[in-house]
């Protein structure tokens, strides 16, 4: 028999029936116990197998933000210490779920289950029209995909969603302050790309059309598309240069701030 504490190794190969959690409420500890949670039909067995040392974490985290894979989990860590957040700090722990997995992971949180911020930093995806995909304006209103909605359903005060209007890199395109940054980045790991690219970006009107020609010039080529995590790793390195012009996307902030906030008392 092991009786162990802080042990994400152990965790990850635990039953989650026999995990039991101490949450400090600020002047009392609240214990929960995963096994109380009632999951929709296989998330359960599905949080399971998602678990590895690294998930693992989040029974042992005070505040954390979730994020859909590589590309967010190099970035969103450097854009909330250019907002003036260091993350570890404000003890946050910065969960990928490789992809859109967060159906299974967040009936552990909230105001009835683990009692921590949590921010889900997830894309809108919106629908295209005719089967045209849709490139909205910054501050349009979009209609989110069926994940996302579902989603939000499942906010309170303690875990919040956040989306911008399509996906990442679009929205962080769409900042005029972080164009020159991005094509930067670009042109380090695909000098050619990165330059003719460059000159289409120069040449489109509005912030909207800049941040399309950048999004489909890397992401929808008609061959050999850029690969997000090589390339989001390039950017959070270009974007971490002192002197660097940015702009962290309002959607991004708000996710930092609120999973940086206070534990409740």
């Amino acid at each position: 028999i092991f009786v162990t504490s802080h042990s994400p190794n152990f965790a990850s190969i635990a039953e989650l029936s026999t995990l039991v959690c101490l949450v400090d409420q600020g002047g009392s500890v609240e214990a929960f116990q995963p096994r109380d949670i009632t999951f929709d039909k296989g998330k359960r067995e599905k949080l399971e197998r998602y678990l590895d040392v690294t998930r693992a974490e989040i029974f042992f985290a005070r505040r954390i933000i979730f994020v859909e894979g590589a590309a967010e989990l190099m970035l969103v860590s450097v854009l909330a210490e250019r907002a003036g957040y260091k993350l570890r700090d404000h003890g946050v722990s910065l969960i990928s779920v490789e992809g859109l997995n967060f159906d299974c992971f967040l009936p552990l949180f909230g105001e009835k289950a683990l009692k921590i911020p949590v921010a889900v930093i997830t894309d809108a995806d919106p629908a295209g029209v005719d089967g045209k995909a849709l490139y909205p304006a910054a501050g349009a209103t979009v209609a989110v995909s069926d994940n996302t909605t579902k989603m939000l359903g499942l906010q309170d005060n303690l875990v919040r969603v956040f989306y911008g209007q399509k996906t990442l890199e679009y929205d962080l395109a769409l900042e005029p302050e972080n164009v020159a940054t991005m094509l930067a980045a670009l042109k380090d790991i695909h000098p050619q790309i990165g330059a003719d690219l460059a000159a289409v970006v120069a040449s489109a009107g509005d912030s909207t059309a800049r941040a399309k020609a950048l999004f489909t010039g890397m992401f929808e080529r008609p061959q050999n598309n850029v690969q997000k995590g090589r390339y989001g790793q390039a950017l959070a390195q270009a974007l971490a240069k002192p002197g660097a012009t940015h702009k962290v996307p309002k959607y991004i902030l708000d996710a930092i701030a609120h999973a940086c906030q206070a534990a409740p008392a």
